[in-house]
């Protein structure tokens, strides 16, 4: 956990953790976050549905869950009104490019209700809030529809502490290479 000499702005711990990130294998440290999150992950039905992010430039990459074939996933679309929604998504399906260079699936019907949804990071906290790339799309749906909500983040990104506003919402559980929390 990194504790000493952190940027204190949101702005300034963006740029701190990309840059940090950008050193990491991420290969590896997405592969075990992975299986740390399958060993811990238990669903209360069949066939969970998973929704989660389609990695861009060094996110951990979460693809690595399509392999398991007991999950239904579902990937996030953006809105113009700074809002997001989330749709069925299957390996191989099409995906689109959107404005910000990250693939998006076709739009069919939206679904709200989840039984985890993995959300990006650039940093977590022990307090289970995470920092994001700004948009606030993940904090406006988990307030608007609540789900179990899980952050991916490598070890060496997970701090004492991050600046948190009214908008930031707590996350469940923060899974990394050799941790899983739980909130609860």
């Amino acid at each position: 956990m990194i504790n000493n000499n952190l940027p204190k702005s949101k702005k300034e711990l963006r740029i701190f953790a990309k840059e940090l990130r950008s050193s990491f294998d991420i290969a590896e440290i997405s592969k075990k976050i992975v299986i740390n999150f399958l060993n811990n992950f238990q669903p209360s039905k069949n066939n969970p549905k998973i929704a989660l992010y389609f990695p861009f430039g060094s996110e951990l990459d979460t693809t690595l869950l399509f392999k398991n074939k007991e999950f239904d996933f579902f990937l996030p679309k953006t809105e113009k009104d700074f809002n997001m929604n989330f749709f069925h998504y299957q390996l191989g399906d099409e995906l689109i490019i959107n404005k910000y260079g990250i693939k998006e699936p076709k739009i069919t019907t939206p679904v709200f209700n989840f039984d985890a949804i993995i959300v990006p990071a650039l940093l977590a906290d022990k307090n289970f809030y995470r920092l994001g790339y700004g948009g606030g799309y993940y904090d406006r749906f988990l307030k608007k529809y609540p789900n179990p909500s899980y952050i991916f983040v490598p070890e060496k990104l997970f701090v004492e502490e991050l600046p948190i506003d009214k908008n930031d919402i707590q996350c469940d559980f923060i899974v990394t290479e050799n941790n899983f929390y739980n909130r609860c």
